[in-house]
């Protein structure tokens, strides 16, 4: 990756006042960090991509912040399938933003709009081969937390396709996090030493082999 993404002040104030609105709503349990998000305003900032593809758009964090960012992302099309979050996602978001927004809930829907994007942030999805060909050499694709099974069928779908992708860890840290055991019939709350799960982040390559040698 040629870029290092830094978060700045101004990134991380973004990030919090989304953040805390979300996890205000109903099904926040799963919704992104503080962290990924301070690391995506980053990435919108420093990118500045027009085409978003957003896979699983869940209750609308993310799609809020891509949305209601600076950069002005031209059009954004997010993936979703469970019930509950198509019928509250429009809801959550902000009237401003609407009008750019697809929400598609196939992979067949999503091939017929012949979508190529400069972003993708994947937070869920498919995992089809229908969101991996609207990548093109250039795209930055933004993970929220491990993601590992996405990354992976995505790099072998860049393989396939003779391009490339390398994700660079961001917003990892080894920290003391409250958590509880379970021991012989009781259950006590003790602290565990853990890494935090962050984002990955990497752009698209052509694949170069390496003649020398």
């Amino acid at each position: 990756m040629n870029h290092s993404i830094s978060v700045s002040i101004e990134d991380c104030h973004f990030a919090k006042e989304i953040y805390e609105l979300f996890s205000r709503k109903s099904g926040s349990e799963h919704i992104a960090s503080e962290v990924s998000l301070q690391y995506l305003t980053a990435c919108l900032r420093v990118f500045k991509p027009s085409r978003v593809l957003e896979l699983g758009a869940g209750i609308g964090t993310i799609t809020e912040t891509v949305l209601s960012h600076p950069c002005a992302v031209s059009e954004l099309v997010s993936t979703e399938t469970d019930p509950y979050c198509l019928s509250v996602l429009r809801k959550n978001l902000r009237s401003s933003g609407l009008q750019r927004l697809t929400v598609v809930t196939t992979p067949s829907e999503l091939s017929r709009l012949k979508f190529v994007a400069d972003m993708i942030i994947g937070d869920g999805g498919f995992y089809s081969t229908e969101e991996m060909s609207t990548a093109r050499v250039g795209t930055v694709f933004f993970t929220e937390g491990r993601r590992e099974k996405l990354r992976n069928a995505f790099t072998k779908e860049l393989t396939a396709e003779g391009r490339t992708i390398t994700f660079v860890n961001y917003g990892s840290v080894w920290k003391w996090e409250k958590g509880f055991r379970r021991r012989l019939g009781w259950t006590a709350f003790l602290p565990r030493f853990g890494k935090t799960k962050g984002c990955w982040i990497g752009i698209v390559r052509p694949f170069t082999r390496d003649r020398t040698g």
